[in-house]
């Protein structure tokens, strides 16, 4: 690894940044070792990432993520917001499902979903799922490797929970931000988080 900043399931060739993902040889964040010795990253950023990544591996993730980060390093996370997802279930706001105003996902106005009401909305944001053939690494499979389903989102994510883990974890400093320049989706709705070692 030769840049130290690193981009985690990235496929954007960002100047200046070693990527780390499935698009990029195969790599997988869970079971995968980040090629660097310990405190040699300045920055690890992912962006709709965590959300892929069910609970049971989680702290296992934000350990290796810390562990290579130099102290005062910067671990920034982009998410769908699920406190957003809730305040608009509370609200009864199908509308707040519209690609145009949150980065949520793609499924909530597809399928099943959208006959489901606000609720199926939700649902889709935090454990979406569709056959895609496309993307394989979603595949549900019985016992003799039969395709039945497929799922993306197993996880939904809050201001407050991500905080908890990362300072449960190490982090010293978690703070709320806004999208910044980096970011590759714009929307509303989206947690943008910032940790630092």
């Amino acid at each position: 690894m030769l840049n130290k900043k690193l981009e985690i399931g990235g496929n954007r060739n960002l100047p200046g940044w070693t990527e780390f993902g499935y698009n990029n040889g195969g790599a997988n964040i869970v079971f995968d070792e980040i090629s660097c010795s310990d405190g040699y990253l300045t920055d690890v950023y992912w962006s709709h990432v965590i959300e892929h990544i069910p609970y049971c591996n989680i702290e296992l993730v934000i350990n290796k993520i810390y562990r290579k980060l130099e102290i005062g390093g910067k671990f920034r996370t982009v998410c769908p917001d699920l406190g957003k997802m809730i305040e608009a279930y509370n609200n009864n706001d199908p509308s707040q499902w519209s690609r145009s105003k949150n980065h949520w996902g793609s499924m909530a106005n597809r399928g099943i979903y959208p006959i489901m009401g606000v609720g199926g909305m939700l649902m889709a944001g935090v454990c979406g799922s569709e056959a895609n053939a496309a993307r394989p690494e979603t595949y549900l499979t019985d016992k003799n490797g039969n395709v039945y389903g497929s799922i993306s989102h197993v996880a939904g994510w809050t201001y407050d929970m991500l905080e908890n883990l990362l300072k449960h974890v190490g982090f010293s400093k978690v703070e709320r931000t806004g999208i910044e320049s980096m970011d590759p989706h714009k929307q509303d709705g989206q947690l943008c988080v910032n940790a630092y070692k």
